[in-house]
């Protein structure tokens, strides 16, 4: 199977970002970009191609293993077949590049026929899932709502909120003058 990858396409290039970008460099340009770009907010008859294009390129580079993969056929798309020592490899990365743009193609798609907040939402989502990804080791196995991550969030606040009161004494002192009126009312 012959498959052609664009090399010269630049992914860097559609989200404004250097090729040494870091994730949340290039998650924060997405999120600028579909605040641009998104057919909901944008008018111009070309935003939903623009879109898709930015959303092509999110997927692409906002990937660390896909990043990976474009990163080396970008590099290696100069040399020679002939003058290429591993071509086996090159090829298999060059095949599973084209499968993962194809997803990728995909994916921008269905985000274009997406609401913007439904949009943001699955950044914010993703960007968790990056952390939880690095952090623990492992891709979370299920899709789990925002409002999940928002919910786990405050409860957390209100746990350190209760900690750091119970351990600062923080309202000890309206505690003790609540204890003290009740004990020295006056005598009628």
């Amino acid at each position: 199977m012959t498959v052609t990858i664009d090399a010269t396409k630049n992914y860097y290039e559609v989200l404004g970002v250097s090729d040494k970008a870091t994730l949340e460099e290039i998650k924060s340009a997405y999120r600028k970009l579909a605040l641009k770009w998104h057919p909901d907010v944008c008018k111009d008859p070309s935003a939903h191609d623009r879109f898709v294009e930015i959303s092509l390129a999110y997927e692409i580079i906002g990937n660390p293993e896909i990043r990976q993969r474009y990163d080396y056929l970008r590099n290696h798309a100069s040399t020679r077949v002939s003058d290429y020592s591993n071509y086996q490899y090159y090829r298999e990365q060059q095949e599973t590049f084209y499968q993962d743009q194809q997803q990728a193609r995909q994916r921008a798609y269905e985000y274009a026929s997406k609401t913007l907040e439904e949009v943001l939402d699955f950044i914010f989502a993703s960007a968790i899932d990056i952390v939880v990804t690095t952090i623990v080791g492992e891709v979370p196995k299920n899709e789990i709502p925002f409002t999940y991550y928002l919910s786990a969030g405050f409860k957390l606040f209100f746990l350190l909120i209760c900690v750091l009161i119970s351990l600062t004494g923080i309202l000890a002192f309206p505690g003790i003058i609540i204890r003290f009126n009740s004990y020295f009312k006056p005598i009628t």
